[in-house]
């Protein structure tokens, strides 16, 4: 991976305080591939860390992502990670699309415990829920 490479990645939270999370694809030519991980992805070339998760979460889920709210950037070896969050009490499952991944769905931190998750995504959120940066 480059030393320059910026990756993005949503704390979406519903009305019942629980985060999105997307269950990456069984594939072994990928990372962390069968985890569970906030959505998100890579920018481009000439893109903003926010204009790169607004277009991540549509191509991801077909939210349109509006005002993400930034809540800090963090090196993971030699690339660092923006991490934005969003609260949207109307948003249901039914309401995404899961076009990268194999399945969305809503949890609680407990919940979220017991999963396989990407390793650099649960210090994030962990701090979210201790912190109650929800809306």
């Amino acid at each position: 991976m480059e030393e320059n490479y910026r990756g993005t990645a949503l704390i979406l939270e519903n009305s019942e305080r629980k985060i999105l999370m997307q269950l990456r694809d069984n594939n072994p030519g990928i990372r962390y591939p069968n985890f569970w991980a906030l959505p998100g992805g890579g920018a481009e070339e000439g893109e903003t860390p926010e204009d790169a998760i607004k277009r991540e979460i549509k191509e991801e889920t077909n939210y349109e992502l509006i005002n993400p709210k930034y809540i800090g950037n963090f090196l993971i070896k030699k690339w660092k990670l923006y991490v934005f969050s969003k609260y949207d009490p109307k948003l249901k499952l039914e309401d995404l699309e899961v076009n990268e991944g194999q399945e969305l769905k809503f949890f609680s931190l407990e919940e979220i415990l017991r999963l396989k998750i990407v390793p650099h995504h649960l210090p994030r959120i962990k701090e979210y829920f201790k912190k109650s940066l929800f809306h």
